[in-house]
């Protein structure tokens, strides 16, 4: 075995060492306490900064956000910064679901609203007479542009309006 191959498996093995107790010590105790989680605000809210951002495909470019919207009662479910469009849409739909059954009920007129890769949702309403008239979303990689989109969806008589919108970490 030569001086070289020697040196490189030492510098091998002394990263994996260092690699390996930098994420011991990272690691969370069975001691730590979680943070305090209250029954009104879905799991997909909760996530901190940090975790958000670990949760996209950054090696792919890839973070998807969805938006559900229950048409009878105006509950909003979202995902954001989820790493695929079916995990997105699924997380808002039981976001949706579960913010109906806590609030007027109606968890089964949660429609998906949209969803988005790497850039910003807008869902708009329109409401007429105190009445949902219409609702529309949009997206974009900007904000400006992707709600101006959703307002124009419904364009009529009554108060427009926006009524939740999201962007994703990842932008283009």
């Amino acid at each position: 075995m030569g001086l070289t191959t020697f040196l490189r498996s030492a510098l091998a093995l002394a990263a994996a060492l260092l690699l390996g107790g930098a994420l011991i010590a990272t690691a969370p105790t069975a001691s730590a306490k979680a943070a305090p989680s209250t029954a009104s605000t879905p799991a997909a809210e909760r996530a901190t900064d940090a975790e958000r951002l670990a949760t996209c495909a950054w090696r792919q470019r890839r973070c998807f956000g969805a938006i559900s919207f229950n048409t009878r009662t105006g509950e909003v479910g979202f995902a954001n910064d989820k790493r695929t469009k079916a995990k997105a849409i699924s997380v808002a739909q039981r976001s949706c679901k579960a913010r109906s059954e806590a609030g007027d009920g109606f968890p089964g007129q949660c429609v998906k609203a949209g969803w988005v890769r790497n850039g910003c949702l807008y869902l708009a309403i329109r409401i007429n007479n105190g009445q949902l008239a219409e609702w529309g979303s949009a997206y974009s990689y900007g904000k400006a542009a992707a709600r101006e989109k959703a307002l124009d969806k419904v364009r009529g008589p009554g108060d427009e309006r926006v009524h939740y919108w999201l962007c994703t970490t990842r932008r283009r």
